[in-house]
């Protein structure tokens, strides 16, 4: 490949934001750099490589500068979102909440620490799991609550957490598609869209309620076996 070599700076300059002066250099080969500046080199100019300017030096203000570039503001179509658009989006924004409970849950069930009675504690939280599976939020409190043995609370109570036992986390811990949004901003604007506005639905925060304490039991079995 040849390579056209400019003695200064100042040999290649901006003019009308859109042509140049290259004093020097035969028009053949100022056409070439013209096309150059206007394609890029290289094999991904598709990605954004490869992108050239020449002369950018001998000008503290130049039209490629990010201001400039933002001053056009993009604007917003009139047309009406169509609805395969609307359903697509949606779809999106919906397993971004159950993906958002499951990684809380992750988290969470590594704050807790088991001291001893591993082994039938294992077993315990895979009772809590297969539990958790069929039954809504307040079906599951009140299992907790009126369904476990003595010896199943005193295992959850013996395994504590920042604040609390295991036991009060599992009665207390709520979890909704609204505290979700509430957490990431770009995910409510998009709910707060013509056409997209979010529509509280009770089934939602129930699957969300059971995703998070499946995912919190499978993690904190997981932690058992490795432990």
């Amino acid at each position: 490949m040849s390579v056209w070599r400019l003695r200064k700076p100042s040999e290649v300059c901006f003019k009308a934001g859109s042509c140049f002066l290259l004093e020097g250099i035969l028009p053949e080969h100022k056409e070439k750099l013209l096309e150059l500046q206007r394609n890029g080199i290289g094999e991904r100019r598709g990605e954004g490589f490869g992108r050239i300017i020449f002369g950018w030096q001998s000008r503290s203000k130049d039209i490629f500068t990010s201001k400039k570039a933002d001053e056009k503001k993009p604007e917003r179509p009139k047309t009406v979102i169509p609805n395969k658009t609307l359903e697509i989006v949606r779809t999106i924004a919906d397993d971004f909440l159950r993906k958002k409970a499951a990684l809380d849950a992750l988290k969470e069930a590594r704050n807790f620490v088991i001291e001893n009675q591993k082994e039938t504690l294992k077993s315990l939280i895979g009772r809590l799991e297969a539990m958790v599976k069929n039954l809504s939020k307040t079906e599951f409190r009140n299992a907790l609550e009126n369904d476990l043995r003595k010896t199943a609370k005193d295992k959850l109570e013996s395994c504590k957490g920042r604040d609390e036992t295991l036991f009060n986390f599992l009665k207390k811990k709520d979890i909704s598609s609204e505290d979700i949004l509430n957490q990431t901003t770009e995910v409510k604007k998009l709910y707060e869209e013509p056409g997209f506005e979010y529509k509280k639905d009770p089934g939602v925060d129930d699957e969300l309620y059971r995703i998070y304490f499946q995912t919190f039991f499978s993690e904190m079995r997981r932690i058992l076996r490795k432990g």
